[in-house]
């Protein structure tokens, strides 16, 4: 095929040649431009990644450094349960973080579904001495009231041993299973339900083991965990359900809930089949919203019925008397001065009932006459009756003869008389009893008091007339510690106590967070049997609490009116069942759980 022919006369044109030239001009331009453009872009390009690897490298050395900190820091739950028990004592008074313990209890729970039981028993002994050594340290101002010091610092970290076996107990119950803690992290949880079953089983649990640390061993009722809610008033409203207990066990709960979530979003963001629903945390959530909500009602509900109930003016007067080892006889006479000028001033205002503080009276009873006539001149002044505190001996009144010394309340009447008195029943073993004494009696020697007291056998009722309406009170006394025995307050109220009166010294722990935590517990008592309460103590925190549990502000002397049972107030759930209500039942399923565990251990 022929070739066609060129148009040599049409390129050869002078507008051919024109636009020729044109486009060779643009595009040598955007040659140049391009090149240029890109020279610039790789230049930026080349800076932005020198100043991105010189701020970006030591971002990630420090990210990664934290990053597997963190990652070591998981790799030892020890830490994280020394954790929990810190964030426990802060919760306490004298710190008294009440919101803390909602979740403090969360790290040790999430540690244990990763550990085995042998572990988890340890991380529950390392959780429980973060928690009681330092709540403990109170126990240090004995020194100054002539305690030996190494005596006293081995009490004190013996006792937060103690304590802390049954936070070990709690961790062996409710560490995973061994073949769950091989799996650890890894570990398929199958249905929310098996996390709502574990919560429901840790609530239970700890509240067992606080009732066994409070009845074993004649107990040692402090610091249960439902009473970092003390001043919360619609939560604390469940103590006239199940005692303190149930606020324990709620608290428990809804740290269980929380760690079951954290464990399901840690495990799904492994890539781990974990289930989508937290019925556990909405479980606890909703009872905890509910508990709120009922007890804002119920609190209401009863601050109606007091304030329709007539008044008894409670005078309750705090000498600041030093403990029994400082006394010299100047400072007895000095703090029996305080107490009289005090209780003359709340004289003047006419109480109905006048309350001194435990072993207030500087002698022996009966045999000190002048020291009961004390105590009745100032009845008369007051034209009231006094519940006082003193030692009473009476020789050759116990078996084979030997001297019945107890720690006993007295109630002086304006008429001269004198009722039979109260004897404390529950003792605190080597501080008002030495263990085993009845059977070897050299061992009373060995008393802080030089001799062991006689333990009462009963509550003991004192009827006071009020001047105000038809007010007839029913005073029965607890004496100290007897204020944290959860059963002597309501054993008093269910054989027809109307008030309640705790008479303590707590000038054997001056200036330590002893008075604080010993206040708290005492509110328990009033929620718990819908009946008032009076704190008097040498020194320390004195006030009222009333039958809802609201507190009156602490004061070294105070008269204020307080509100008796009346007749036509139900008798709360608690006060009706003791601890069958919800502690003892707590307690046999940590029972059978500690079988299922020894069972699980066999071949």
């Amino acid at each position: 095929m022929d070739k066609m022919p060129q148009n040599t006369d049409l390129q050869r044109s002078p507008r051919a040649k024109c636009l020729r030239a044109l486009r060779e001009l643009c595009g040598r331009i955007a040659g140049w431009t391009s090149r240029l453009h890109s020279g610039k872009l790789r230049a930026l390009r080349a800076l932005r990644v020198r100043i991105a690897g010189r701020t970006s490298r030591p971002r990630s050395g420090s990210l990664r450094a934290l990053r597997v900190w963190l990652s070591g820091l998981l790799r030892i739950p020890e830490l994280v349960a020394a954790l929990s028990g810190v964030l426990l004592f802060l919760s306490f008074p004298p710190r008294e973080n009440p919101a803390l313990a909602w979740f403090a209890l969360a790290p040790l729970l999430a540690a244990l579904a990763l550990v085995p039981p042998r572990r988890g028993f340890r991380l529950g002994l390392v959780c429980g001495i973060a928690w009681w050594v330092p709540s403990l340290t109170w126990l240090w101002a004995l020194i100054g009231n002539g305690g030996p010091w190494f005596l006293v610092v081995l009490g004190q970290i013996g006792l937060a041993f103690y304590c802390a076996l049954y936070t070990a107990a709690f961790g062996w119950l409710l560490a995973a299973s061994p073949a769950a803690a091989r799996d650890s992290w890894h570990h398929v949880e199958r249905s929310s339900w098996r996390g709502l079953g574990r919560a429901l089983l840790a609530a239970a649990v700890w509240t067992g083991l606080e009732w066994i640390r409070s009845t074993f061993l004649t107990g040692f009722a402090w610091n249960h965990l439902g009473v970092t809610q003390h001043r919360s008033i619609a939560i604390a409203q469940l103590a006239a359900l199940g005692g303190v207990y149930a606020v324990s066990a709620l608290v428990v709960f809804v740290n269980a809930g929380l760690a079951g979530a954290v464990l399901r979003i840690v495990r799904s963001a492994r890539g781990i089949h974990a289930p989508r629903h937290h019925l556990d945390l909405i479980a606890a959530l909703a009872a905890a919203a509910a508990a709120t909500l009922w007890g804002a009602t119920e609190g209401k509900r009863w601050e109606a019925r007091e304030r329709v109930a007539p008044p008894l003016h409670v005078a309750g007067v705090q000498p600041d008397a030093p403990s029994i080892f400082e006394r010299g006889e100047a400072d007895m006479l000095d703090a029996l001065d305080r107490l009289l000028d005090r209780t003359g001033v709340a004289a003047a205002i006419r109480p109905d009932l006048v309350v001194w503080p435990e072993t207030v009276l500087p002698g022996i009873l009966p045999r000190d006459s002048d020291v009961a006539d004390i105590a009745l001149g100032a009845a008369r002044r007051c034209d009231a009756p006094i519940l006082a505190g003193a030692v009473e001996v009476r020789p050759g009144a116990r078996r084979g003869g030997r001297d019945l010394v107890a720690n006993s309340s007295w109630l002086f009447r304006p008429s001269g008389t004198i009722e039979p008195p109260y004897r404390k029943q529950h003792l605190v073993p080597f501080g008002e009893f030495i263990p085993l004494d009845s059977v070897v009696p050299v061992l009373e020697r060995l008393s802080p008091v030089g001799y062991s007291c006689t333990a009462g056998t009963n509550s003991i009722l004192f009827e006071v007339r009020g001047r105000i309406g038809a007010t007839n009170a029913v005073v029965s006394p607890l004496i100290c510690f007897e204020d944290t025995v959860a059963p002597l307050a309501s054993q008093a109220v269910r054989q027809g106590a109307t008030l309640l009166v705790d008479q303590s010294n707590d000038a054997w722990f001056a200036g330590s967070a002893e008075a604080a935590q010993h206040h708290a517990q005492a509110v328990f008592r009033a929620i718990e049997t819908r009946t008032p309460l009076v704190r008097v103590s040498n020194a320390g925190l004195s006030g009222t609490v009333s039958a809802s549990g609201r507190q009156g502000a602490p004061s070294t002397y105070f008269l204020e009116p307080v509100f008796p049972r009346q007749g036509d107030w139900p008798l709360p759930r608690y006060a009706r069942l003791g601890d069958w209500a919800l502690a003892i039942p707590s307690a046999l399923v940590a029972a059978f759980a500690a079988l299922a565990r020894f069972l699980q251990r066999r071949p």
